[in-house]
C-alpha cells in the first residue's frame, strides 16, 4: 500500500471526488437573467453545448438588445451539458413590462396600436405606447417627432441605439408605431 491505509486512501479519494464534482457545477446565474453575450461567454467557458432560442447573431450589433431569460434545462447544472438559452428582447421585456404591445418576428419587433374613435383602431392608450418608448430609452426628439406628425406625413421613421421606429397618425384611427431591431 501507500502508507496511508485503507481508510486514509478512501477519505482522500472521497476529497478528490468532492472537488472534482464541486468545480463541475455551473451557477445558473451566471448564465440567466445575463446580456446575450456574457450569458454565452459563461456557458462556453464551462464548455456547454448551447441552443439559442430564438436564433440570434451573438456577434451582431444587435445581439446588444438580447439577453439569456432561462437556461433550460431546469434543474443542476454541469460543465458539457447540453443547454438551451430561452432569450428575451428589449422590445419583449419592454412590452411585458407596460402589458402593451404586440411581439412579432421571434422578438425583433413590437406593434403599437392606439385606440382612437375609428372601429378598426386598437386598443391601446397612449401612455402605454409612451411606457413601451421609455423602457426603450427613445430619445426626446423621436418622442416630440412623433407628437408632432400629421396624417397629411404619412409614414415617418427615426432610428437609435440599434432600433428603429415607424409610425403613422390619423385623427379617426390614431397612431400606428412598429418598432424594429436593426440587423
Amino acid at each position: 500500500m501507500n502508507g496511508l491505509g485503507f481508510m486514509g486512501a478512501s477519505i482522500a479519494l472521497i476529497s478528490v471526488l468532492s472537488l472534482t464534482s464541486r468545480s463541475a457545477q455551473v451557477k445558473r446565474s451566471a448564465i440567466g437573467g445575463q446580456s446575450l453575450q456574457q450569458g454565452v461567454a459563461n456557458a462556453a467557458e464551462s464548455k456547454m453545448k448551447i441552443t439559442l432560442q430564438p436564433e440570434v447573431d451573438v456577434d451582431a450589433d444587435s445581439a446588444k438588445h438580447w439577453r439569456v431569460e432561462t437556461v433550460q434545462p431546469a434543474g443542476e447544472l454541469r460543465t458539457g451539458d447540453e443547454v438551451t438559452l430561452q432569450l428575451e428582447s428589449d422590445l419583449e421585456n419592454a412590452s411585458k413590462s407596460c402589458y402593451a404591445g404586440e411581439i412579432g418576428d421571434e422578438g425583433n419587433s413590437v406593434f403599437l396600436d392606439s385606440k382612437e374613435k375609428d372601429y378598426a383602431s386598437g386598443d391601446l392608450a397612449y401612455e402605454d405606447i409612451f411606457c413601451v418608448m421609455r423602457e426603450l430609452d427613445i430619445p426626446d426628439s423621436t418622442i416630440h417627432r412623433m407628437d408632432s406628425t400629421r396624417s397629411l406625413d404619412g409614414r415617418v421613421s427615426d432610428s437609435w441605439k440599434g432600433l428603429t421606429a415607424e409610425w403613422t397618425y390619423h385623427p379617426d384611427s390614431g397612431a400606428n408605431v412598429l418598432i424594429t431591431i436593426d440587423d
